[in-house]
C-alpha cells in the first residue's frame, strides 16, 4: 500500500507544481513535449528524494522507473480499440516486474515489463476534436493492469473551452480510477477570464 501511495502521491504533486508554472508562465511551453520534460524533471526530483527512481532487476542491477513514451517500440503493439501503439507520455514502471527480469540492454529486452503509472498529456485541445483526443487518452490508460496511478493532465491557453460543461460531464460518466487535472490560462485577458487549475 505505501507504494501505491508514493507513487500516486509524487504523481499528483509534481502534476500541481507545473500546473502552478503553467498558469503563471503559459508561453514557457511551445509544444506538449515541452511539458513532459518539465513533468518528467519534477517527478524525478521527487523520486530521487524518496529514494526510489531505481529499483534492482533480477541480476541485481539499478533500473530507471519513470520512462518519457513508453513503450518505445513498436514490437510492443497496444491491442485496445485503436490498434496502435501504447505509448504513455510518461510512465512509472512497475517495480515487481523489473524484479522479475535481467536487466534490459536492448529494447527487445523491455518485453516483460509494464507500466504501473501511466500519464497523458493534451495542450490546446479546446475545439470538437477533444472527445476523440481524451477518448484516446482514456483507452490507452485503462491498458494498465494493476494500476497504481492514471492521470491526465489538460493544459489549454488562448481561450475559453467551450465544451468544458460537456466535457465534466463526460468525464463524470466514465466512473473510473483515472484522475483528470484541467489547467487553463488566457494569457492576455488575466482579468476578465480567471484562470482555472482544478482536479475534476
Amino acid at each position: 500500500m505505501r507504494e501505491m501511495n508514493m507513487y500516486s502521491k509524487i504523481t499528483k504533486e509534481s502534476i500541481d507544481e507545473i500546473a502552478k508554472h503553467f498558469m503563471g508562465n503559459p508561453w514557457d511551453y511551445y509544444t506538449e513535449p515541452d511539458l513532459h520534460v518539465q513533468l518528467y524533471w519534477a517527478l524525478r526530483q521527487k523520486l530521487v528524494k524518496e529514494s526510489i527512481l531505481c529499483t534492482q532487476s533480477k541480476d541485481g542491477e539499478n533500473v530507471n522507473i519513470l520512462y518519457r513514451e513508453f513503450p518505445t517500440n513498436k514490437q510492443y503493439a497496444w491491442v485496445g480499440k485503436n490498434k496502435r501503439r501504447a505509448n504513455f507520455d510518461l510512465a512509472i514502471l512497475d517495480p515487481k516486474t523489473i524484479a522479475t527480469i535481467s536487466k534490459p540492454k536492448s529494447k527487445e529486452m523491455f518485453k516483460g515489463l509494464r507500466a504501473c503509472v501511466g500519464i497523458e498529456v493534451k495542450l490546446d485541445v479546446t475545439d470538437k476534436s477533444w472527445k476523440n483526443e481524451m477518448g484516446k487518452c482514456f483507452d490507452k490508460l485503462n491498458e494498465i493492469k494493476e494500476p497504481m496511478g492514471r492521470f491526465i493532465i489538460f493544459f489549454a491557453r488562448r481561450q475559453k473551452f467551450k465544451y468544458y460543461d460537456e466535457f465534466c460531464k463526460w468525464i463524470k460518466k466514465k466512473n473510473n480510477e483515472i484522475q483528470v487535472k484541467y489547467v487553463r490560462v488566457h494569457p492576455k485577458k488575466w482579468k476578465e477570464d480567471e484562470p482555472e487549475n482544478i482536479w475534476l
